[in-house]
């Protein structure tokens, strides 16, 4: 999924029709607007909030 949404035209727009598609995405659309509509700083403050090193899940997501 992260590949399509790279390789899209429009990010943001694949992002918010994804959300529309599937309820289970709103809690990261919200993450990510309270984060200022950064994805990334979204995703480290959660990771930091759970407890968990952002690396590592980097890692296992790309095989290193």
């Amino acid at each position: 999924m992260i590949g399509m949404v790279n390789a899209a035209q429009n990010p943001q727009a694949m992002i918010s029709q994804l959300m529309n598609s599937n309820p289970q995405m709103k809690p990261v659309m919200d993450a990510i607007n309270a984060a200022g509509g950064d994805p990334q700083k979204a995703f480290y403050g959660m990771a930091e909030k759970m407890g968990v090193d952002p690396q590592e899940i980097l890692n296992m997501m790309t095989g290193k």
